[in-house]
């Protein structure tokens, strides 16, 4: 809520340092925006039941959200669960007593840690593949087994991952199937599953021209720039973000994080906040600068 006029009441001196810490958290300014709105509804809520902000924690944010639910709709929780790691920090509200970590907890730990340190994998992609390996083992966890991993076969792996296909893209597929080979590797790695058990991870097929084409022709791109009514604002706001990803390639994930300050006007460069937020500059080229400016 950055250069807004209203600040959430009670919350208000916590306002900017919030949205300071989204954005450290890898939220986009949109995002981070409407984590803010999420901020002024609990807002008038603690006002409203006249709850303080250091009472604030799991259980009171849990029923705000309920009652948000009752009234007015589902709001997303992910604007406000942050505070509970937020507040600590600013010392506003004492931290939540530790959980005790189990055997499970541990061993997701080391496998994350492993991830980051040995494979030098990104934040992004080290979390893709702890969610996966958390869903593929919580679901064998018992008190016979408390990691998961007893007795695991080729069979297993298989069946795991063909119900996880049947509610996703191929690319998916694929990118979970390497996931899931990466962990056979760590548990074999550790001694908790037989060598070779990797393999057992089934080949995703990749069919050529099976799904939408991935780049039109240039006599398309054409066309498609030229549909554009730039008598309109929206048509010129069109016609940049096509030449965007015409000339330069870009993801629409990376169009969309462009910002004034990643354009660099004397240098003929423009910064890209790429996949895992890895940041790298590009030529810009004279027709998609001219399409900017407009």
């Amino acid at each position: 809520m950055s250069g807004s006029r209203r600040r959430p009441g009670r919350l208000g001196p916590y306002v900017d340092g919030y949205r300071a810490r989204l954005l450290e958290l890898g939220y986009s300014p949109l995002s981070a925006t409407r984590s803010l709105t999420a901020l002024g509804y609990l807002r008038r809520w603690m006002d409203r039941d006249d709850v303080d902000v250091g009472q604030l924690d799991d259980d009171v944010l849990k029923a705000f959200l309920a009652d948000h639910v009752d009234q007015f709709g589902r709001l997303p929780s992910a604007g406000v669960i942050p505070l509970l790691d937020y507040l600590p920090d600013e010392c506003v509200v004492p931290p939540a007593p530790a959980r005790r970590r189990s055997p499970f907890d541990r061993f997701l730990d080391a496998y994350r840690d492993w991830l980051a340190d040995e494979r030098e994998l990104s934040p992004d992609t080290v979390r893709g593949y702890t969610r996966l390996a958390q869903r593929f083992l919580a679901e064998r966890v018992s008190a016979d087994d408390e990691l998961g991993v007893e007795g695991l076969t080729g069979a297993d792996v298989t069946g795991f991952l063909l119900r996880d296909s049947t509610r996703m893209r191929p690319g998916s597929v694929c990118c979970h199937a390497n996931q899931l080979r990466q962990l056979l590797r760590y548990l074999t790695m550790r001694g908790f599953a037989e060598p070779g058990l990797a393999d057992a991870v089934p080949s995703v097929g990749r069919w050529r021209d099976a799904g939408i084409p991935q780049f039109p022709a240039p006599p398309a791109i054409e066309r498609l720039l030229a549909s554009c009514d730039r008598s309109r604002r929206v048509g010129v706001r069109d016609f940049a973000i096509l030449m965007i990803l015409a000339r330069l390639g870009l993801r629409t994930i990376e169009v969309a994080r462009l910002e004034l300050d990643g354009l660099h006007w004397r240098a003929g460069e423009i910064e890209i906040d790429g996949k895992g937020h890895e940041r790298a500059r590009l030529p810009l080229p004279r027709d998609v600068g001219e399409a900017l400016v407009a």
